[in-house]
């Protein structure tokens, strides 16, 4: 025995000489914390594995694989395949942050300061709770094995840890890291090796335990827990000592190797691990199984080899807790105490981040004494940086950009689901660890915000006044004031607008869906879900019927659009779903119907209706009294699932599928512009050519010559026009330039002396008259361009009616000036009504479906509206209403 306690003191005497030496040249903080970056790439992998294989790695492994098989050892090799995303997909975009000594500067840099303050406490708090197990299992060791108070064996063995951690940095953490390697890899087989001789080989070990320990399938609630567990496992937390550990590499394939190395080793450790667990349940099926791996250490190995068994173990934990305890002084000083500008020098920086060492040393031995589980402690600290960092910190890494504002929605997103996923117990219910939905939240929140805020040919939907965010006061002014402003109506337009809703043909399939479900025994039936799919069933009628409404209402049917599908297609089946108690029926209906909301709005307005729906209806089942109590764990495991997977699904493959859409829109937008502003020179230089005719015409061939140059002018002012309108249809009509107000009679002689008849047949068409000649306030442009198209359709669809005629009329009510522009062609059929207004619909051979558009956008743009009346083979009436109020703005 004595000889097992020399071999652990001179191990420990060893670290601390080791550590005080390493630090006696540091001379700054940078220094301190990543070292000069001329680490090698064997050095850098060894730093990585023994910062990863931790007390959870290998007590924590034995004692889950003790109670629940070898099922625990497949979840935790979730670690390994982490490991390989990083070393595959995160180390390549590492190389822009070389330079850096922490996280907190990495985020900083992408999101600003506060950020990386943020960052740093959150970094800090993460530390201080992983050092505190590693503390916790140090003294837990000791206890066991030296027969000692265990409080003070934790005070001992933080005393060791941040000593040499103090003193010596990363250098000191790099030196004990390798010492303590070597003597993990030579102590940790041994125990292994000496336990399989015990139990009779691996053959004998497995035929002898229990068919629930030796599968992976113990039961379908164990292999959703584990399953859950592995995605947890699998998911790169990037905590602060691993970012820092590949700061230190000198390029990308170093740190690349290293953790392809890490996870390898990491593997091998589990299976290890997870394997001396399985033998000291066969040698001692009834102990606490807290003790399996101590167990068998203490009663199988002899003097001498017990002690490097020993320092083995105490190695595992204390190279895993002097880097979290190094990342901690660092976070709050570079990370915290830089931003807030608190000016110190270089020698002040280095002295406090040591005394910030040894204090937060002394802070994990008090959060040890006053915990028992180690893995609970572990993992407990994670939701201190989970919810927050993770998500902006991998996507800031993978190049998608934000702000400081998406960070912190995010953050906020990722922090109200890990309380609400605690607070309702839902790990219990569902297995999945609250940082995995919080991440999930996090992201999506952070992309949405980013998406709505770098959206394209989007007005500007928030007016922020110029107040400094120093102030928490001005800054809960400026988010006061950014909710009042914003325009819900306009936004809902602008994202209607570019999609083609099928609105009737939606409210017929919801109302017969209504009626038919009860028909079916595919859902259960009882009131709540009457009065659900009554309601459902209004909105729906209101919609169907939305060309009959007031013009005043109709401003806001983008609005009432949006609410009877969140409703009808969210809240009422995620309602009827938890009623039923995730029943699998209702669980496939929750999936067609978010299916079906996918397919009819675009990607952000997708994610805002889902997870606002989904709100809605959490708010509803919590503030009104109920008593339906969940128990199908299962279905609420798919349900999660489902919503995961749709999210995932529109972010990789609609999301793109509209950017593409997007930037083929804006090609032909760019192509509007540049066929405007490349021909209008020639354009120019055919007037001056026309000007200069004008002054060699003489008297003697005056009539010939003055009909060559009219015929000369009006093909000019033809092209300019076609040009011209080229551009608005591209465009979208996006920019009223400037309102004029004009009496209508003007704008329609206007347009008649203006407009590109082909013949003197076509202008004799064209009957005006103006009963009420009433001034409009508009754009001049744009209201020409408005009528050339109504005029060229006419045109073209009476080239072959006899006794064509186009009558432009006008007319007033309380509140619109009208025009009529009535036409006797072949009509439009009552199907098409409704659709010719889409973009890119046409019925013309060559074409390109933005005429009718065109006017649409024109109108919204006057804040009018237009209709089409039309009688199939009699004729067709566009109705153009404008407002009375524009008039009261010139």
């Amino acid at each position: 025995m004595y000889l097992d306690i020399s071999i652990v003191i001179i191990f420990l005497i060893s670290n601390l000489i080791l550590g005080v030496i390493s630090g006696t040249k540091i001379k700054n903080l940078r220094e301190y914390a990543v070292g000069n970056r001329n680490i090698s790439g064997v050095i850098l992998a060894i730093t990585v594995i023994a910062t990863l294989v931790g007390g959870g790695s290998s007590l924590g492994t034995s004692t889950e694989v003790y109670k629940f098989g070898i099922i625990v050892i497949v979840a935790k090799y979730g670690v390994s395949l982490g490991m390989l995303i990083i070393a595959y997909f995160i180390a390549p975009r590492m190389e822009r942050f070389f330079g850096f000594v922490s996280v907190g500067e990495i985020m900083g840099r992408l999101y600003g300061e506060n950020a990386r303050i943020i960052t740093g406490i959150s970094g800090a708090l993460l530390c201080t709770g992983r050092m505190a197990a590693q503390v916790l299992a140090l003294g837990y060791i000791s206890s066991y094995f030296f027969n000692i108070d265990e409080k003070f064996a934790i005070i001992l063995g933080s005393l060791i840890v941040t000593i040499s951690s103090a003193f010596g940095g990363i250098k000191a953490i790099v030196y004990t890291d390798v010492l303590q390697f070597i003597i993990i890899i030579i102590t940790i087989p041994i125990i292994l090796s000496i336990g399989i001789q015990e139990v009779g080989g691996y053959k004998e070990l497995i035929s002898s335990l229990p068919w629930d320990k030796k599968t992976i399938f113990p039961s379908s609630d164990m292999f959703k827990k584990y399953f859950f567990v592995f995605l947890y496992m699998a998911l790169p937390l990037l905590s602060p000592p691993f970012v820092q550990r590949m700061l230190m590499a000198g390029n990308i394939d170093q740190i690349k190797k290293s953790f392809i190395s890490t996870a390898i080793i990491d593997f091998i450790f589990t299976t290890i691990a997870g394997f001396i667990g399985l033998i000291t349940l066969k040698l001692y099926p009834s102990i606490d199984p807290n003790h399996a791996f101590l167990k068998l250490v203490n009663t199988l190995t002899p003097i001498g080899i017990k002690g490097l068994v020993i320092i083995g173990l105490l190695s595992i934990l204390m190279s895993t807790a002097d880097a979290y305890l190094n990342m901690i002084s660092i976070s709050l000083v570079n990370d915290v105490a830089k931003p807030l500008k608190l000016n110190l020098s270089t020698k002040k920086e280095l002295l406090y981040t040591r005394i910030l060492t040894v204090f937060v040393g002394i802070l994990a031995a008090l959060i040890a004494l006053n915990f028992k589980n180690i893995f609970e402690l572990a993992i407990y600290a994670t939701n201190f940086w989970g919810p927050i960092i993770v998500a902006p910190l991998l996507l800031g890494i993978f190049g998608i950009k934000g702000n400081y504002k998406s960070f912190i929605y995010g953050a906020t997103a990722g922090l109200s689901v890990f309380i609400m996923w605690e607070v309702l117990k839902l790990k219990d219910k569902t297995y999945i660890y609250s940082t995995i939905p919080s991440v999930v939240a996090n992201i999506s929140t952070f992309l949405l915000y980013s998406a709505i805020q770098k959206a394209k040919n989007v007005e500007r939907c928030l007016i922020v006044p110029k107040t400094s965010l120093s102030s928490g006061k001005k800054r809960f002014k400026k988010f006061i004031l950014k909710i009042s402003n914003l325009d819900l109506i306009k936004f809902c337009d602008r994202n209607t607008e570019q999609d083609s809703i099928p609105y009737q043909g939606f409210a017929i399939f919801m109302l017969i869906n209504q009626i038919a479900r009860y028909f079916t025994n595919f859902v259960e039936t009882n009131v709540q879900s009457i009065i659900l799919a009554f309601i459902s069933g209004i909105l729906c009628v209101v919609v169907l019927l939305k060309d009959k409404l007031n013009k005043d209402i109709k401003k806001y049917e983008s609005l009432f659009w949006f609410i009877t599908i969140t409703f009808s297609l969210v809240i009422m089946p995620f309602y009827i779903l938890y009623i039923t108690n995730f029943n699998t029926n209702c669980l496939i209906s929750f999936l067609l119907s978010i299916f079906i909301l996918s397919v009819i709005v675009n990607w952000i307005m997708f994610l805002i209706l889902l997870y606002t729906g989904i709100f809605l209806t959490l708010l509803c089942i919590l503030f009104i009294p109920n008593n339906n109590i969940i128990s199908n764990t299962e279905g609420v495991t798919w349900f999660i699932y489902m919503l995961a997977f749709v999210f995932f699904l529109n972010m990789f493959f609609k999301k793109r599928s509209e950017e593409t859409d997007e930037q083929r829109i804006t090609i032909a937008k760019n192509l509007g512009g540049m066929i405007t502003h490349e021909l209008k020179t020639p354009l120019l230089r055919f007037s001056s050519i026309n000007n200069r005719f004008k002054k060699v015409i003489n008297e003697n061939n005056m009539d010939i010559l003055e009909g060559i140059q009219n015929d000369f002018y009006k093909n000019l002012k033809y092209i300019g026009n076609t040009i011209e309108m080229i551009s608005y249809k591209l465009q979208g009509a996006e920019i009223i330039t400037e309102l004029e107000e004009t009496p209508i009679n003007q704008l329609l002689n206007d347009i008649m002396s203006n407009y590109p008849f082909q013949s003197e047949e076509e202008m004799k068409m064209i009957e005006i008259n103006c009963l009420y000649n009433f001034k409009l306030n508009v754009d001049k442009s744009l209201f020409y361009h408005l009528l050339y198209n109504l005029l060229n359709n006419a045109i073209y669809y009476l080239k072959n009616t006899p006794g064509g005629s186009i009558k432009i009329n006008t007319g007033v009510n309380d509140k619109y000036n009208i025009i009529y522009v009535e036409d006797n062609g072949p009509g439009i059929p009552p199907d098409m009504e409704e659709v010719i207004f889409r973009s890119y619909y046409t019925t013309k051979r060559n074409g390109a479906g933005l005429g009718l558009y065109f006017c649409n956008q024109a109108m919204k743009k006057h804040e009018g509206d237009i209709k089409c009346e039309s009688k199939h083979g009699v004729y067709t009436k566009f109705i153009l209403y404008f407002p009375k109020h524009l008039n009261n703005r010139g």
